[in-house]
């Protein structure tokens, strides 16, 4: 009977797994949560041995050697891909396989390391040996609760015997068969040994994509099951950066599955992903398509967070609307203009002009300022959202015209003094002086400008200020819409450096990748030397990871933590304080700020400040459909996690398996 804690990673699983596919929902449901008792500390490769003495040391001390692995993930990364193979030769019309095979098949390779787990040997030369042996592996099967899964179970035991023995073909192997008992027709047996045997290389040796078409006995086993109408293919990174890998591998993914029939996922690693595809389908793919599916995955990631969220924008003390340069990389410029009049108001919560105008008031007692100019304003906090909004228009939106555009830029700002009615009260605004980087005319402009328009409404009724800063921003793109453009092109330099990443960083086959080539390794270390400067020429590295991209200074609002914190990799007697981040961290950086920080809107030293926790999942060698969606929703219920509580929980406790479930 399930407990309460194995309950809910069987019915993430369940989830993943096709209604109607009896057998599979029938294996999660009976046999895992016994799997999970028995087999997750138990190790199926690697790891230490010392009890064991089923094995002479000497084959026991290579075992060590491996890299460790738990038995629960090697039946699990043996048992689902081999599933989904035969939903899949099923589906192409390649072969069938019956309830009773599928069940036969899962409890076989079930059991195929059940020497290791008895530290007994399968003996299998004599009549005799089958029967011990048949009885010690029905003693196992029986404690995985293989009777409730498979109730004829007792009936194919010999079957399951075989195939155990058989699994693998170094050693151990029994093939002969006369002294055997089969319920099920040799020939499936043999069919069934094969997926054993493609299982369990599978689990133990394909640690990386591209070791998939490495595995030779793989490629001969898929060629036989599907009558050499299947092969496999991949695509694989060269480095692991994060959120940035992540999106990089989505879009590979919708690049070759999208508009394409006869090809699908496999094995999903951290790297990169395993694909089967029917051989007569041929795949050709340049780098250019690799950047576009990058760029377009990118776009639909970014694009509708920063419209939604806005993460990094804010108003300096000074009234400067601040925001990290990557949006002028995933907004249009209608979208950057929508942008600016929204967050404008919305980012306005509290009165800012008290400051400012009792400022101005002093100003004008000391002589700064004329006499009879009025300032005798009250407070208001729609006079803030008009001075940050002329700050928009005249400093930040006008400001991005080139010196070449200067008479365009006059013409159009003269146009907006009228049109925001702002002409009686221009020239009298310039003569207020500028102080700390604060233009105290804009809150001048904005005071005059509502008492011009009393009773005006943020949202409602007519010439509201939504109203007026959105038709505003709409002119503009109407009068100046090509030099804007321009200008937002001119300062995207995150996405310029894609194709040379990805050309360097994404692995396809040979055959797969257009025009194939090998890397160049020559002009890798080459553009690197360049990058990094030569000689005695100073050039700032990137803190993160020390790479040849065009590296600038942590920007306050594009990053995760206080910009002077990480600063080791500054040259030395270097006057500044902040360290440098490259193009391609700086989109890793972007993707954490964007999915990260959420609606938080916290920038800097005040998002480290809340000291957040973040896990990484990575798979024990892969991630199948299955074992990949439980994981996720599984980390999706740590969101909200209390770590002060599950730390008092587990403390001074002997830890077993049940209690990190519950």
């Amino acid at each position: 009977m399930l407990t309460q804690d194995k309950l809910f990673f069987v019915e993430f699983l369940k989830k993943a797994v096709p209604a109607g596919d009896e057998v599979t929902q029938s294996f999660i449901e009976c046999i895992v949560p016994e799997m999970v008792d028995r087999y997750v500390t138990r190790s199926a490769k690697g790891g230490a041995h010392e009890d064991d003495t089923h094995y002479p040391e000497e084959v026991r001390r290579k075992f060590e050697m491996n890299a460790d692995q738990s038995m629960l993930s090697h039946l699990l990364n043996g048992i689902f891909p081999s599933l989904r193979l035969m939903h899949l030769l099923e589906a192409e019309g390649l072969e069938r396989f019956s309830k009773v095979e599928r069940r036969v098949y899962i409890l076989s390779y079930l059991m195929h390391d059940v020497d290791k787990i008895q530290q007994r040997t399968v003996e299998t030369k004599t009549r005799e040996d089958i029967e011990q042996s048949k009885a010690f592996i029905a003693e196992e099967l029986r404690a995985c609760n293989a009777e409730v899964f498979f109730p004829e179970v007792a009936n194919y035991v010999e079957d399951i015997t075989f195939l155990v023995v058989n699994t693998q073909e170094r050693w151990g192997t029994s093939l002969n068969t006369y002294l055997w008992r089969f319920q099920l027709p040799e020939r499936r047996i043999a069919v069934l040994r094969r997926l054993c045997t493609y299982s369990d290389h599978i689990a133990y040796l394909v640690t990386s994509p591209a070791e998939m078409l490495k595995e030779q006995k793989l490629t001969e086993i898929l060629a036989e099951l599907s009558h050499d109408e299947l092969v496999f293919s991949y695509h694989q990174l060269r480095e692991v950066r994060g959120l940035f890998t992540n999106v990089v591998n989505n879009g590979l993914v919708h690049l070759f599955i999208d508009g394409r029939d006869g090809i699908w996922p496999y094995l999903f690693f951290s790297d990169g992903v395993v694909y089967i595809k029917r051989k007569a389908l041929k795949l050709s793919i340049s780098t250019g398509q690799v950047v576009e599916a990058v760029k377009e995955q990118l776009l639909k990631v970014c694009g509708e967070r920063i419209k939604h969220d806005a993460p990094g924008f804010k108003f300096s003390i000074q009234g400067i609307v601040k925001h990290p340069e990557y949006y002028f990389e995933f907004l249009t410029l209608e979208d950057y203009m929508k942008l600016l009049a929204d967050c404008t108001i919305s980012r306005t919560r509290n009165d800012v002009t008290a400051t400012p105008l009792e400022k101005l008031r002093q100003m004008q007692t000391n002589g700064e300022i004329a006499a009879d100019l009025p300032t005798d304003f009250p407070a208001d906090l729609r006079t803030g959202m008009l001075s940050r909004f002329f700050s928009v228009v005249f400093a930040t939106v006008l400001g991005m015209f080139d010196k070449e555009q200067e008479k365009s830029r006059g013409q159009l700002e003269q146009e907006l003094v009228d049109v925001l009615a702002l002409r009686p009260y221009w020239s009298q605004s310039k003569t207020i002086p500028n102080k700390g980087g604060v233009e105290y005319r804009w809150f001048w402009l904005g005071a005059c400008y509502l008492r011009d328009h009393p009773g005006i409404d943020v949202y409602d009724g007519e010439g509201n200020l939504q109203e007026v800063f959105s038709k505003t921003l709409t002119l503009i793109v109407k009068r100046a819409g090509k030099e804007l453009r321009q200008a937002m092109q001119a300062r995207q330099r995150y996405l310029n450096h894609l194709p040379h990443y990805l050309e360097a960083a994404v692995e396809l086959p040979l055959e797969v990748r257009a025009g194939g080539s090998l890397p160049d390794f020559y002009s890798e270390m080459e553009g690197y030397i360049n990058a990094k400067g030569k000689g005695k020429v100073r050039k700032l590295i990137c803190t993160l990871c020390n790479s040849e991209y065009p590296t600038e200074p942590h920007a306050d609002n594009a990053v995760l933590f206080q910009p002077w914190v990480y600063k080791n990799k500054l040259p030395l007697y270097a006057g500044a304080n902040a360290g440098g981040v490259c193009a391609i961290c700086a989109l890793e950086l972007m993707l954490r700020q964007l999915l990260q920080k959420g609606q938080l809107r916290l920038t800097g030293g005040k998002f480290e400040a809340m000291k957040t926790k973040y896990i990484a999942v990575y798979p024990n060698y892969f991630f199948t459909a299955e074992t990949g969606s439980m994981v996720q929703d599984i980390v999706n219920q740590l969101w909200d996690i209390n770590f002060f509580k599950l730390r008092h929980q587990l403390a001074d406790k002997d830890l077993k398996v049940h209690d990190v479930l519950r």
